[in-house]
């Protein structure tokens, strides 16, 4: 009796068949299978952590709510505040802004109300600083002070710290105007209004690592 050899497409044919049967095996027995050994240690009692606050206070803020009425050149008008770091977390690079609305003849230009900023130690008694007095915004007008700017002199203020600001506005005594049969002349300053919002600013103390 004569055997009858596979041919070779047939041979291939099987091996092919092997080759898909092995595939499936290795994926049956894929990641998370076979077993391991593993090791853990825990800290018995949890660390907490907690996160800082930044606060700043501003009192005698009725002040600045307080109208400045019918300025003449010359005139000036002083307004005390006190800034507090009421949160528990230092703060650095105390800062300020102005806002801005109405007449811009007194906001801007040679007519313009100005402002000025002096710091005291400890709180201002009748006009004076029995601390250390610092100044920390020249005259500007008001107008142009609308981006935080950092004071002349850093203020840094601890938890729980305070500041004390003396805000001086003015209208400029080099205003000169003539007023001929009742009319005021162009770009007079009389009869004009403005309002004035004062923004301060601290930020946070440097970040730590440790």
């Amino acid at each position: 009796m004569s055997i009858t050899k596979p041919s070779r497409k047939a041979t291939i044919r099987l091996a092919g068949v092997g080759v898909i049967g092995a595939s499936l095996l290795v994926a049956a027995n894929g990641p998370g299978v076979f077993a391991g050994l593993k090791a853990e240690a825990a800290v018995a009692t949890p660390m907490a952590a907690t996160t800082g606050t930044l606060k700043l206070d501003l009192a005698n803020g009725a002040a600045f709510a307080a109208n400045i009425d019918k300025l003449a050149p010359g005139d000036t008008v002083t307004r005390y505040v006190d800034l507090t770091n009421s949160g528990d977390l230092a703060a650095q690079a105390l800062k300020f802004k102005v806002d801005t609305t109405g007449d811009a003849v007194l906001t801007t230009g040679a007519k313009a109300v100005t402002m000025s900023i002096k710091s005291c130690s400890v709180a201002w008694a009748s006009g004076a600083c029995s601390g250390t007095e610092k100044n920390q915004a020249s005259d500007t007008s008001v107008g142009s002070l609308g981006t935080m700017a950092a004071f002349a002199n850093s203020v840094d203020l601890a938890a729980g710290d305070s500041i004390f600001l003396k805000v001086v506005f003015t209208l400029p005594s080099s205003i000169d105007e003539t007023t001929t049969d009742g009319t005021a002349p162009a770009g007079t300053v009389q009869g004009k209004s403005a309002t004035v919002k004062v923004t301060f600013q601290e930020s946070q103390r440097t970040a730590v690592t440790g």
